[in-house]
């Protein structure tokens, strides 16, 4: 499944080697983990592609900043960046794991005022 955080795909995303200059690590989809429990959102991934996310500005910094997530086919949502975690006790494909939660920002319905 195909999953975006601000514009980037995470299976697009390269992270070069210091010591192999033509080299680049790439992460497959089958290595990010979701879990959805309304309104957190819980992404599980390798260490370095969460490293990657940050070096390019696709996770903020500012935990006040919304950033827009796209699971599959679904419409884009905005969320806020709320903890990481390591995984201690993980099978051998996912040694390294580091689950992102995010809380959905619900937009408030706009109701009209009868005059």
């Amino acid at each position: 499944m195909k999953i975006l955080i601000n514009g980037k795909a995470l299976d697009d995303i390269k992270m070069r080697f210091f010591d192999f200059p033509n080299g680049r690590l790439l992460f497959p989809e089958h290595r990010i983990e979701l879990i959805e429990t309304e309104p957190i959102l819980i992404l599980g991934m390798p260490e370095k592609l969460v490293i990657q996310l940050f070096l390019e500005d696709a996770l903020p910094k500012d935990e006040n900043k919304s950033i827009k997530i796209k699971v599959g086919r679904r419409k884009e949502r905005n969320y806020v960046f709320l903890d990481a975690k390591f995984q201690h006790n993980t099978p051998f494909l996912k040694q390294g794991h580091v689950r992102l939660f995010f809380q959905e920002i619900k937009k408030k319905a706009i109701t009209k005022s009868k005059r």
